[in-house]
């Protein structure tokens, strides 16, 4: 453990004031401990010490972390590509120093030099990465996989006003970042999630924190669109079931729906810079393409799933896909979780469903009749709600149906843990 490391601990209890003099102290001598490391790192790569090599790398990690020391001081270091030296035989340490390089140098404005010195040798792991991949499941490459996305998704982070630019280099570490998204180990591309999220914020720039006007915003649009349409198209693997889910713990069910509702805010990310619409399309296209095989009822039931989550951005006025996806509701392979799924569609598209009056009544026969599925049943109060709620005007000749439903189905609900409830 390294001096900041001890000065910051919540163990050793001291006054607040006389932490902050210990901090001020270890400021005053950060230059000193840089050249002790830089002595001791040369002599344990002379010797090829690998155990002194990582000792000095978490010392650094150490200093670097609670901000004693920061790139923009080490440009001329020997330090701040040691750890990219060290990747091989040092991977963890060598990846979390990199890491809080990154973080250290976020003002890139600031700190030209270091990103300078930093973006080619995080680039240059790009072949090393799609090694990696390629044999995922063989030796510690999964392990591998997981840091360079680390790396790579700190780098998006914290250089987002460089990515920004849309620069060529630009581009194609925005299109490395797509590769880490559509990894199929779940952990790999969900650790890019808070980079698509900052990215979008950053291209929409709501509080209009860059100055841009709207024709430059919309021109950052269509240029980061093939991007998170790539996004749109790789996480909806994501939220497909296991075929065992049923037998999973509880503490696995739980980690599922967090990894669904985690994906459904990437989704919203890519609805507000491509648009709902095209959103929505593309969702339908995978839908199409996993309705092929009627028995895969969990790539079906991750489409519609993917669909109801963006259903506030699509336009009620969408003519392309809607026309022809909810009719085909009632054709859909009989399983309990996309009966679910599928019946709060129909609620999530309540208003337009209202301005086509031609589809209410198919629909609300589907949702009907998935009452008699006690499993089932939130759902289908919850769309009937909604149905209500929309078309209320239409539907004003349905009352006695409506009554004679409410009449029928007054049993307490008991819905299965397993579904989501909304």
């Amino acid at each position: 453990m390294s001096l900041p490391d001890e000065a910051m601990a919540s163990r050793v209890y001291v006054h607040p004031e006389r932490r902050q003099h210990v901090l001020h102290e270890l400021t005053d001598v950060r230059l000193t401990v840089t050249q002790y490391l830089e002595a001791c790192f040369a002599n344990a790569t002379q010797k090829n010490d690998v155990k002194m090599q990582e000792k000095i790398l978490q010392c650094f990690y150490g200093w670097l972390r609670d901000d004693i020391m920061v790139a923009r001081e080490l440009v001329q270091s020997p330090l701040l590509t040691a750890p990219f030296a060290t990747l091989n035989s040092l991977f963890d340490v060598s990846k979390d120093v990199i890491c809080e390089l990154l973080r250290s140098s976020q003002n890139v404005q600031r700190d030209t030099e270091v990103v300078q010195i930093l973006v080619p040798r995080v680039m240059a792991l790009a072949p090393a990465y799609d090694q990696a991949t390629a044999a995922q499941d063989e030796g510690n490459n999964e392990e591998v996989v997981r840091g360079l996305c680390y790396i790579f998704s700190e780098l998006g982070e914290n250089y987002l006003t460089l990515l920004c630019e849309g620069s060529p280099d630009a581009l194609q570490f925005v299109q490395l970042l797509c590769k880490c998204t559509a990894n199929e180990d779940p952990e790999v591309s969900r650790r890019t999630f808070e980079f698509w999220y900052r990215l979008r914020k950053a291209i929409i720039d709501a509080d209009n924190w860059y100055g841009r006007s709207q024709d430059q915003t919309r021109a950052l649009q269509v240029t980061f669109t093939p991007y998170f349409s790539a996004v749109c198209d790789s996480v909806i693997k994501l939220l497909k079931w296991n075929d065992d889910y049923a037998d999973e713990t509880a503490e696995e069910q739980e980690d599922f729906r967090r990894l669904r509702l985690d994906v459904a805010d990437v989704l919203q990310d890519c609805c507000d810079v491509i648009g709902g619409d095209a959103c929505l399309l593309r969702i339908y296209t995978s839908l199409q393409v996993a309705a092929q095989d009627m028995s895969n009822w969990q790539g079906i039931e991750a489409c519609f799933y993917a669909i109801r989550r963006i259903h506030r951005t699509v336009s009620p006025q969408e003519e392309a896909v809607l026309p022809y996806l909810l009719p085909m509701l009632p054709q859909l392979p009989n399983h309990e979780q996309l009966n679910y799924t599928a019946t709060l569609v129909v609620g999530a598209y309540a208003d337009w469903v209202e301005s086509h009056p031609n589809v209410m009544g198919d629909l609300f026969t589907f949702v009907i009749s998935r009452l008699g599925d006690a499993k089932v049943m939130p759902a289908a109060c919850l769309s009937i709600k909604n149905l209500c709620d929309a078309c209320r005007k239409r539907m004003v000749g349905s009352m006695g149906d409506l009554i004679t439903v409410y009449k029928g189905n007054r049993n307490p609900l008991n819905p299965n843990p397993m579904l989501e409830p909304h």
